[in-house]
């Protein structure tokens, strides 16, 4: 079931609220923006974790979705980066990471770098929303 994405607006225009997708895998990043889009977002895809904050760095964003393992940078260090690149802004983007299998310590890492919510995979729709809504709280 779609729901409006305007209402996770952080930064942007409610009319076409951004999400910044990092995924390795071509295949989980064209299910993964086809459900984004879906929603009503408008995706920006990257595939790998310093293309995705080059994006960020260049970019506003509503919402940023990291996969944990990629190359050349994870998005656990992704998401520190996004993080240590806000602290001159005023607004704090939401973050999920996505993962596979999602351990403690996984989940503690995730945490300790500023990430809002971890989705494991696979994941539908409506486990998507859900993700994005507590993502946003």
């Amino acid at each position: 079931m779609a729901r409006p994405a305007d209402e996770i607006v952080v930064n942007s225009n409610p009319a076409s609220p951004r999400v910044l997708l990092a995924e390795d895998s071509p295949v989980s990043q064209r299910i993964e923006a086809g459900l984004l889009r879906g929603l009503g977002f408008d995706v920006i895809a990257c595939a790998d974790g310093l293309e995705a904050v080059e994006q960020f760095q260049s970019q506003a964003f509503d919402l940023v979705l990291l996969d944990c393992q990629m190359p050349r940078m994870s998005g656990i260090e992704a998401a520190a980066a996004i993080r240590a690149h806000e602290t001159d802004r005023e607004l704090r983007t939401p973050i999920i990471a996505l993962s596979a299998s999602v351990s403690g310590e996984d989940r503690d890492r995730c945490e300790a770098v500023g990430i809002d919510y971890v989705l494991t995979k696979p994941f539908d729709q409506d486990q998507l929303w859900d993700a994005v809504m507590s993502a946003k709280e």
